[in-house]
């Protein structure tokens, strides 16, 4: 079994893992403005975070976030956005990769 899929079984499906949770939380404005974005695993989070920073959106729905895998260098995608951007983060796990 490979270090990922031990780390992917580590986890549950269905199971919320917060990011950042100790993010400022501001009040809602009166318009949201909402990025929602498939990233493809998160090659590139520089760039990606670069992208987000110009929308400046209020809430982000991404998918396709790696967390420990070797193709974006065990990145936690989801957690560097996050704390990049100040705030708080959900990731949620869709199914194992074998």
């Amino acid at each position: 079994m490979s270090l990922l899929t031990q780390f992917q079984r580590s986890l549950q499906l269905g199971e919320i893992y917060p990011k950042n949770p100790n993010a400022q939380l501001s009040a809602l404005p009166p318009r949201l403005r909402l990025l929602n974005w498939n990233i493809e695993r998160g090659y590139a989070p520089e760039q990606l975070l670069a992208y987000m920073r110009e929308v400046n959106p209020d809430i982000l729905c991404l998918q396709e976030l790696d967390w420990g895998n070797q193709r974006t260098k065990e990145l936690d995608v989801t957690d560097y956005l996050a704390r990049e951007l100040g705030l708080v983060g959900y990731f949620g796990i869709e199914f194992f990769e074998l």
